[in-house]
């Protein structure tokens, strides 16, 4: 059975890292810096650890890719609504990496984005 974990900050001053795992391997995590009542989403990463081992052996395949199996949409959920907790108004940043995934992805979450690919939630605390 598979066992969840995510690990929030014990509180949000200037910095944060929120810490998602499954089975005790580590999934991904949010960096998050505060600025007053408004949280720069710094980094959002979800781990692909995908390898292959014993391979002059047989072929044998550990799984480890995290990626598009929900976690980042849940991880994301959990860090708006830490920051909710915490009296956050605005969660803002830029999406970097795969754009034409990212853009969709973070307008499901609520996301406005902008022309500079700025991404923007106004948060009702």
């Amino acid at each position: 059975m598979d066992q969840i974990k995510i690990e929030f900050p014990k509180k949000l001053d200037d910095f944060g890292k929120i810490q998602m795992s499954r089975n005790r391997w580590a999934v991904g995590y949010v960096k998050l810096i505060r600025n007053n009542n408004t949280v720069i989403l710094a980094d959002i990463y979800i781990y692909d650890r995908s390898t292959r081992v014993f391979q002059f052996l047989f072929n044998f395949k550990r799984e480890m890719n995290f990626r598009r199996r929900g976690f980042g949409s849940e991880l994301l959920a959990k860090t708006i609504e830490f920051c909710k907790n915490h009296g956050i108004e605005e969660i803002k940043g830029t999406a970097k990496g795969d754009l034409d995934m990212l853009i969709p992805w973070y307008k499901k979450h609520g996301f406005a984005i902008d022309e500079n690919n700025g991404i923007y939630l106004k948060l009702n605390s």
